[in-house]
Parts: C-alpha cells; sequence; structure tokens
C-alpha cells in the first residue's frame, strides 16, 4: 500500500521549480487524453498499487518503476476506462513514454496533498 505521508504536488524533473513542473504536467495530461481517448481527471495522483507486468507492484511518482526501472512522472485518471502511467528513462529525460491500464488493474490510489 501507498504510505500516507502527506506530499504537496510535483512533477520529478521539475521538483524545484513549479511553473515548469505545471506546464509539463499539462503537457503530459494531454497525453494521456490523446492516448485514451478520453478527458483526463484534474485530480493528482501521487502513487497507485496495481497490477503490472504479471506482478502487483506500487507505482510513486518520482521513484522508479518495479517493471522497466523508468522514472514514474505522472499518473492521470482518465475518463471511466482506468488509468495512464507516464514514465522517463532516469539518464535521458527526453525518452519518454506511457501507458493505460484498466481500472481492473488498480487496486488503491494515493493523491498528493491539496
Amino acid at each position: 500500500m501507498a504510505s500516507s505521508a502527506v506530499v504537496p504536488f510535483f512533477v520529478p524533473r521539475f521538483r524545484h521549480d513549479a511553473t515548469a513542473a505545471e506546464a509539463a504536467y499539462g503537457e503530459l495530461s494531454d497525453t494521456a487524453e490523446h492516448l485514451t481517448g478520453a478527458t483526463a481527471h484534474r485530480r493528482r495522483i501521487r502513487s497507485m498499487s496495481c497490477r503490472l507486468g504479471g506482478r502487483d507492484v506500487v507505482l510513486d511518482i518520482g521513484s522508479e518503476d518495479a517493471i522497466e526501472g523508468q522514472t514514474v512522472t505522472a499518473i492521470f485518471q482518465v475518463g471511466r476506462v482506468g488509468f495512464t502511467v507516464h514514465t522517463e528513462t532516469t539518464h535521458a529525460p527526453d525518452q519518454r513514454a506511457a501507458f493505460a491500464l484498466p481500472r481492473t488493474h488498480v487496486y488503491d490510489v494515493t493523491d498528493f496533498a491539496a
């Protein structure tokens, strides 16, 4: 399960630049909508426990995912279909990926502090 500690919103590469973080988050939201054809919810998700690659894992913003070892940069709830997870390669932040997870593969979601 995800930690219950209060964590303020951040985008890993722009942790100390709120303006750049907001711009990057907006671009990632657009990517989520393009990928799924559904509207991204406004909630800001910090972590989720889910089934991924045949394993139960926890995905935390700013941490490496347990399957590919890429840094998780954002998680969006999209429409009624589920979620998208956005990652970037730790040593090459311009190499980004995004994938969709159906709602049925998600066990728990923790939002950032408001």
